[in-house]
């Protein structure tokens, strides 16, 4: 065989080798280029289930705000409730003394039309009388002085009751409009009782719904709480794999996983 031939089968074959290493190098980029892309994604996983174990451990954290807010709320919840039984206690109070002076008042205006029959009467006698007076007066020679005495005595007499009455029924007025005035007190004020009271149930009723609110959440943070301790299980079953798949000693912080690849690469 030739040289030439010889060294024509020489090139054949390095080219041969060559195509082959080259294969094996194209290969084992393609093979680097597949880890490094699975390692990015794992990272990616990684950081975002350590975000979401972040916001977990804070609104856990939370918990106990919410438990001293409900406890803050209950305890306003029971002074209220305490307030509104005060408050529907002295209205009951006022509402009897509204039927107590409205049953005074109506005594009293019973009693003074009486006396004013009473006048009415007193005052046609005595008119009466003083028709007697003037007509014995014009004929007094022809009647006993003695009758004269006597009728005008209870003229006086008459005269001086009707004073005397006309007194009391100004007094009664009087009473009157006292327990005219103080009825219509009493009732503004128990009407302004009465819109307390409508607030604080209001107020209760607001803080119940604050406090199921508040329970809800606790109950959904209850939840996180399991949520958490798997995620974080998961989280660190798989950062335990990628080190091992990677030959990285274990690391139990995410974020050293992250930096122990990228100083890897």
């Amino acid at each position: 065989m030739s040289s030439t031939s010889r060294n024509e089968k020489s090139d054949t074959e390095l080219i041969k080798e060559l195509k082959k290493t080259n294969e094996i190098l194209l290969a084992g980029i393609e093979t680097r280029e597949q880890q490094l892309t699975e390692k990015d994604r794992t990272i990616k996983e990684l950081r975002g289930l350590e975000k979401e174990n972040e916001i977990l451990k804070l609104k856990i954290s939370n918990e106990e705000g919410y438990k001293q807010k409900i406890h803050e709320l209950s305890t306003k919840q029971e002074n209220d409730s305490k307030e509104i039984i005060r408050l529907k206690k002295r209205v009951n109070e006022l509402i009897d003394k509204i039927n107590e002076t409205e049953n005074e008042r109506n005594s009293i205006i019973k009693n003074n039309n009486n006396t004013l029959e009473q006048l009415k009467r007193l005052t046609d006698e005595n008119k009466e009388l003083n028709k007697r007076i003037q007509n014995i007066q014009q004929n007094k020679s022809d009647i006993p002085s003695n009758v004269y005495n006597n009728l005008n005595k209870e003229y006086e007499k008459s005269k001086q009751t009707i004073v005397n009455i006309q007194n009391i029924l100004k007094t009664k007025d009087e009473e009157i409009k006292k327990l005219n005035d103080e009825y219509e007190k009493i009732r503004e004020y128990n009407t302004i009782l009465l819109k307390s009271n409508k607030v604080n149930e209001d107020h209760i009723n607001s803080l119940g719904e604050t406090i199921n609110i508040l329970l809800e959440e606790i109950k959904t943070l209850n939840k996180n709480k399991e949520i958490q301790q798997h995620t974080s299980i998961d989280c660190n079953n798989q950062s335990n794999n990628l080190y091992i798949k990677l030959n990285i000693p274990i690391h139990t912080s995410t974020n050293g996983i992250s930096a122990k690849i990228i100083s890897q690469n």
